[in-house]
């Protein structure tokens, strides 16, 4: 343990030689013994005593008093006072030195003694704690954090520096500020209540002395504008354990907050991307089956109508069958169209000229009391796209926005603008890749969409529409042809502010609009075809079909028992017709083995919906034609008479 230096000031010589040899028998080193409170100062300066033993009365120009408070002052050396007098006025002077003892003479050995070890041990204390708070203090003045503390009144009792690069404030300004000028107003009701709950508590006293309280506020800058930040904070206390004031830690969290919004909006896209293809799945695997049931239905009305005589009053009633098979027909491909498992005719597309087009057509049916802007300027630039389906998105969005002014009117805007999306556009816009897009915006000024209709719109057969005024299947069929051409629709609606419905599709640059490939002739002839579907009344039909048509038709439900036919003579079929989705072997499973024997045998593939098989990569296969059921026995016709045609066309 190191001996405490001791420094005496004593005027009286003996004195000062029996204090001194009273501490080395005590065993403290003596730093020096001097007479005058000039001494004692410059002695202090010198030695550094751990404590100084002062008279007060000393003569001289400095007395004990303002020597001790100087030593004090400079070097922070305790002091402890020796007098044989005491009076008022030199204790009141005494106690601005703040001393750390006051013995009057005489003083017993035991005294000075144990007045000395509490000082040297204040002393010590201070030192740590002094040491405590610069190090405290360093932290606190260089954090990016700002840190705080209050009274249990609200004053605001310390600031870090770190306040003026968070909020702009320095910390005398923000210490002055009341809480209403340092967070949101909506944010004053949050702190309020954990504030109100933790005092509760803590005057309960059951609750965790050391709990932290957390609540995450918009906190105010200097210039009125907000971030986000999160407060963490805790009860002060004092030795007694209880709360006397609240430190607290301001992090800003606005690039958080930003980022957990983003991702919460990622994951409900997600969401509804999962759940939209959950529903698809299901909606495809019933339009294969209603389309066959679809193809039965057309194939025989079509059939019996060929048999009766033009002025039947029959054909009447089948000419009705057919224009109900046809809008059953429609709403299946509306369904496939929401799947995007409908096959698309893509061709570099003039999107202004079919938006002109769409309103065209469109202004006879929309009320008067609605009004159509267009702001559609030539030459923003082309997307691949089918033009019947972008006239269907086009004519379902402006349907919908006119139904939502039908009872006050409105204004119907349309417009078309080429952007480049990338970075912080490209938020909300989770499947599409930085880029140029058209972006086909259609805004109307009616009443809005609730917040709770938001993520529902495009869910196929949601409607808020009365009976009889919609399917439901508007928005979800242009959900799905817009997702299927490789763009999004992005919706933007409050209630009382109107909906504005976004289409961005890719931009195609440097292509020209292509022709469209001539009807061919609908008629029959002569050849030989292999017809392969597993429901066998659609195998029944199409033989009827064809036979009247004057081809020679040999029919299987069996994809196996049709390979085996066509091996046994690969020159007995001149067509071989097959169905996409059978048991065992798939349409182009058939097609592969059968042009693996005969590599000139033209194939047409038909399907009630494409999950596993484009028309494109059916063409790439070898296929000549890929076609959706039902088909009509005039679209039969064209159809094979067509590739028959061409096939014979390219033999040498």
């Amino acid at each position: 343990m190191t001996t405490a230096k001791i420094m005496i000031v004593e005027d009286e010589t003996t004195v000062a030689l029996d204090i001194s040899t009273i501490l080395a028998r005590m065993g403290y080193e003596i730093a020096a013994v001097v007479g005058s409170g000039e001494e004692a100062v410059s002695s202090a300066e010198r030695e550094r005593p751990d404590v100084v033993l002062m008279d007060i009365g000393l003569r001289g120009r400095l007395d004990g008093i303002e020597a001790a408070g100087r030593i004090r002052e400079q070097w922070g050396t305790p002091v402890i006072f020796l007098t044989a007098f005491s009076d008022d006025e030199a204790l009141g002077r005494a106690r601005e030195t703040e001393p750390f003892g006051y013995l009057v003479k005489p003083y017993q050995i035991k005294e000075l003694r144990a007045t000395i070890e509490m000082a040297l041990y204040k002393a010590e204390m201070e030192r740590r704690l002094r040491d405590s708070e610069a190090k405290y203090r360093l932290i606190a003045e260089n954090a990016r954090d700002v840190i705080w503390t209050i009274d249990l009144n609200g004053n605001c009792t310390y600031v870090s520096p770190s306040v003026f690069n968070a909020q702009g404030f320095t910390p005398e300004e923000a210490a002055s500020r009341t809480l209403e000028g340092l967070i949101t107003p909506d944010s004053i009701g949050a702190v309020q209540e954990v504030w109100f709950r933790e005092l509760a508590l803590e005057a309960e006293g059951g609750a965790d002395r050391d709990r932290p309280m957390t609540v995450e506020v918009q906190a105010r800058r200097k210039d009125d504008s907000t971030f986000w930040a999160e407060i963490v904070a805790s009860f002060l206390r004092d030795n007694r354990g209880r709360a006397v004031g609240i430190l607290g830690v301001t992090r800003d969290i606005d690039e958080r907050k930003r980022a957990e919004e983003n991702r919460e909006r990622l994951e409900t896209q997600l969401r509804q991307a999962q759940k939209m293809e959950a529903v698809g799945t299901l909606a495809g695997g019933i339009a294969h089956d209603f389309n066959n049931i679809l193809a039965a239905i057309i194939g025989y009305t079509e059939l019996t109508r060929l048999d009766l005589p033009k002025d039947s009053p029959a054909l009447r009633n089948l000419e009705q069958i057919l224009k109900g098979a046809a809008r059953a027909r429609d709403l299946i491909k509306q369904i496939l169209t929401f799947t995007r498992q409908a096959e698309q005719a893509r061709v570099p597309l003039d999107l202004a000229r079919i938006a002109r087009e769409g309103l065209a057509f469109l202004r006879a049916s929309l009320p008067a009391t609605v009004e159509i802007r267009q702001d559609l300027p030539d030459g923003p630039g082309m997307v691949l796209a089918d033009p019947t389906q972008m006239h269907q998105v086009l004519i379902n969005l402006c349907t919908n926005a006119a139904h939502a002014m039908r009872e006050t009117g409105g204004v119907l805007e349309v417009s078309l603008s080429r952007e480049r999306l990338g970075g912080s556009l490209a938020i909300g816009l989770i499947d599409l890749t930085p880029g140029w897009y058209l972006n086909l915006t259609v805004r109307d000024t009616g009443g809005g969409i609730p917040p709770e209709h938001l993520e529902r719109i495009f869910d196929p057969f949601f409607t808020t529409k009365g009976p009889g005024e919609g399917t439901g299947m508007g928005l979800a069929v242009v959900h799905g042809i817009v997702r299927g051409h490789g763009g999004q629709v992005v919706v933007d609606s409050e209630p009382g502010r109107g909906s504005a419905f976004m289409v961005y599709l890719p931009l195609l640059e440097g292509e020209t609009v292509g022709a469209e490939e001539g009807d061919v002739e609908a008629v029959g002839g002569d050849e030989r075809i292999l017809m392969v579907d597993d429901e066998e009344s659609l195998v029944r039909i199409g033989r009827e079909m064809l036979e009247h048509l004057g081809y020679q038709v040999r029919i299987t439900t069996s994809p196996m028992e049709a390979l085996d036919l066509f091996r046994s003579d690969p020159s007995a079929f001149d067509l071989l017709l097959t169905d996409q989705t059978m048991p065992r072997m798939t349409g182009v499973e058939l097609a592969r083995a059968a042009m693996g024997i005969r590599p000139d045998l033209p194939v047409i593939l038909t399907t009630g919906y494409s999950e596993t098989v484009s028309a494109d990569q059916a063409r790439r296969m070898g296929i000549r034609e890929f076609v959706f059921k039902p088909l009509a026995l005039a679209d039969l016709a064209r159809t094979i008479r067509g590739v028959l045609d061409r096939n014979a066309g390219a033999r040498p």
